[in-house]
């Protein structure tokens, strides 16, 4: 009995542990020593002579006591040498043959992973589920996970690929399956939209400076960096672009990486940047399926910039180029902006007519007829505008824009009462609208030509209020200051227009308000104050407030007796203004108040002989040809 007990113990063990080829002992079996070497040799990797003996063995004893384990050595044996019909016909065997066999869990991880090599992953996975429901200690459970995980990512099936590969992940692993699994579950994350998590499990692998040798880790970068542009962290994607250029600067995935790098360029500020990056692609890729998404791009950057000219080159290209690409719409219409912005109303009309016409592009189609509003908006033609804002008006994306300009053509064609009611809807259900304050100015406008000033002013305060310095804020001082004029509040005038000046220097209504202050401390005698508001009212390019300007400070420097000073006043406007009557004739007849004052009675009468030769006004030729006598009568009596 001891003699068979010991060779058994010993067979037991060569299934877990590697044994050296040798000679049975001389009381072994016949059975046994044919075991013994078929298992030396398996562990000496000699498989072709083991899969011999492995098979001597089945058919010399077919019911011996280790039948199932020879099957499960001989099933190896068959998958080392690429054997995998043969490999996957034994392994099933041990499997459903031999339920008690004692390393079930190893036999149904190589009937999984024959399975997976012959390319059925549906069988594959069928056992590698078994193992891991039912071996929860087995030496390839760890591998398991791994294949499950690689199987229903392939088959799309994110979610069981993420449990199995988070499964792997939690034991203790290393090297490149961990690397692999990383980018495995990063990839599954990106393709579900969960680019927060995708970023935290990609990071770590680029971070890791293992990972650099690993062929994933190239694929994971590229991957990081698109992630990123998605998430809106351009300044780090673009520096994962330009780490991916320099270390893989002719790759494949090239073409896409300059695509993202342009964007993330723009995004993160630097837009000469991305305009090299793109002019660049262009270059080097215009056989690539990007190119139409880079000439977009490239051309909204020009269109965001202002440059109509380049932009409109992009998407014509675009247009001429890729007539069956989905941005093709979206090209065309831009295109319509681009004219519309270059002042070629009736090429921006052509286009929108084009995309009206076109059989998809709901969207498209939508905005072809703003288009269409804003070409004729443009043009001053209101009435033919409204119809197409109108055709928004139920559009949950457009309606408030439409609103907006439906009120401006309103107003600009005196439908005041129209106007306001626009303006009311648009307030109502859009009280964060982006153009509020100059939604304020025009209802106050519309108020004042219906003469409801109080509400005038309180639209003009409410810009006054929300924007101390903003854009609308100068002109709701200024109308604000027009309606005290009205009202003859003339302290509440010189405050608003004192105001102007000082907040609103460089803006064209500071001078118009000067002007306006000037004229109020003229008519009060305050003539220092009077004189400082015209000195600064002659920054404008109004040429009548210019000509009265000048004349009032000759007015002033006349009244303080400094001629000279009066006189250059006079002059400037005799040489610049000769167009603007009545200020050129009272300007002559001034001059010769001056030489009259001066003694210069030729000068004077020169003077005013050119006001009675050029002007028709009544009572002015009526006070010169007075001037003339009396100088005629003062020479006389020298």
């Amino acid at each position: 009995m001891s003699s068979k007990i010991i060779p058994l113990a010993f067979l037991l063990a060569c299934f877990h542990y590697p044994v050296q080829w040798s000679l049975a002992s001389a009381s072994s079996t016949p059975q046994e020593k044919l075991l013994t070497i078929a298992i030396g040799a398996f562990n000496d990797k000699l498989y072709d002579f083991a899969e011999n003996q492995f098979e001597k063995y089945i058919e010399s004893y077919p019911h011996g006591p280790n039948i199932d384990r020879v099957y499960y050595l001989l099933g190896r044996t068959y998958y080392l040498q690429g054997k995998l019909l043969e490999a996957k016909e034994v392994f099933h065997r041990v499997v459903h043959e031999f339920p008690s066999f004692g390393q079930m869990g190893n036999a149904l991880f190589w009937l999984g992973r024959t399975w997976l090599e012959l390319g059925n992953q549906e069988e594959a996975a069928t056992y590698y589920r078994k193992l891991v429901l039912r071996h929860h200690k087995n030496e390839y459970l760890g591998q398991a996970y791994f294949d499950l995980g690689r199987i229903y990512m392939q088959r799309k099936r994110f979610a069981e690929a993420e449990y199995y590969l988070k499964k792997f992940m939690s034991r203790p692993i290393a090297g490149d399956t961990l690397i692999q699994a990383q980018y495995w579950l990063g990839l599954i994350f990106f393709n579900q939209e969960q680019y927060r998590e995708a970023e935290e499990q990609l990071d770590k692998l680029v971070s890791s400076p293992a990972s650099s040798r690993n062929p994933f880790f190239r694929e994971a970068l590229f991957l990081l960096a698109e992630i990123r542009l998605r998430l809106g962290l351009f300044e780090k994607a673009r520096q994962g672009y330009l780490k991916f250029t320099r270390l893989y600067p002719q790759d494949t995935l090239s073409p896409d990486v300059l695509c993202g790098l342009g964007w993330a360029q723009y995004q993160s500020g630097d837009t000469q940047g991305a305009i090299q990056t793109y002019v660049e692609f262009k270059k080097r890729f215009p056989e690539s399926k990007l190119f139409p998404e880079v000439r977009s791009r490239l051309g909204k950057i020009w269109l965001q910039q202002e440059d109509y000219a380049r932009a409109l080159e992009e998407f014509k290209g675009m247009v001429q180029g890729f007539p069956q690409d989905p941005a093709f719409g979206q090209s065309l219409l831009n295109m319509g902006w681009c004219y519309l912005n270059l002042g070629q109303f009736e090429e921006a009309a052509k286009i929108s007519h084009k995309i009206l016409e076109l059989p998809a592009h709901e969207k498209e189609k939508s905005l072809s007829q703003l288009l269409l509003g804003e070409v004729y908006f443009h043009e001053d033609r209101y009435s033919e505008a409204l119809p197409y804002y109108f055709n928004l008006i139920n559009i949950p994306e457009y309606r408030e824009n439409a609103l907006f300009k439906m009120a401006k053509c309103y107003f600009y064609e005196g439908k005041f009462k129209e106007a306001l009611t626009n303006i009311e809807i648009l307030i109502l259900e859009y009280p964060d609208f982006i153009n509020m304050e100059e939604l304020l100015f025009i209802r106050g406008e519309a108020s004042s030509k219906l003469e409801d000033f109080d509400l005038a002013i309180r639209n003009y305060q409410q810009i006054i209020k929300a924007n101390k310095t903003g854009k609308w804020t100068a002109h709701a001082l200024f109308n604000l200051g027009k309606i005290y004029v009205l009202r003859r509040d003339l302290e509440k005038v010189k405050e608003v227009f004192q105001r102007i000046i000082e907040d609103f220097s460089s803006s064209p209504l500071s001078p118009i308000a000067a002007f306006r202050l000037g004229t109020i401390y003229f008519k009060e005698g305050n003539l220092d104050k009077a004189l400082d508001a015209f000195t600064l009212a002659l920054n404008t390019d109004d040429k009548r407030v210019l000509a009265e300007s000048y004349f009032r400070r000759g007015e002033i420097y006349f009244k303080k007796a400094n001629y000279s000073k009066a006189m250059a006043n006079f002059k400037t406007i005799e040489g610049n203004f000769k167009a603007q009557r009545p200020w050129y004739e009272l300007a002559q007849f001034e001059v010769g108040n001056i030489q009259r004052k001066l003694g210069n009675f030729t000068e004077a009468k020169a003077a005013y002989k050119k006001v009675l030769e050029d002007s028709k006004d009544p009572e002015l030729r009526g006070i010169t040809q007075k001037m003339l006598d009396e100088l005629d009568m003062e020479e006389m009596r020298q």
